[in-house]
């Protein structure tokens, strides 16, 4: 549902997860284009400690998954 310029969180993960489903793809979520986003910038040479801040990992440990 859109409110005032936004969209729920939950929502763009349905609307993204119908249209996968639409083509015939499977296991796609917004969780998706958030770790494609942090390894892009990763790649890019953005500091881990700024790329924790950006993503709100509270450790390291949880930002590169060794929780």
């Amino acid at each position: 549902m859109i409110k005032e310029g936004y969209i729920r969180v939950s929502s763009a993960d349905r609307i993204l997860r119908q249209a996968f489903a639409g083509v015939g793809l499977e296991g796609f979520s917004t969780h998706s284009f958030r770790r494609t986003a942090l390894t892009r910038m990763h790649n890019a040479g953005v500091p881990t400690k700024h790329i924790q801040r950006i993503s709100g990992h509270r450790t390291l440990a949880a930002l590169i998954g060794d929780n």
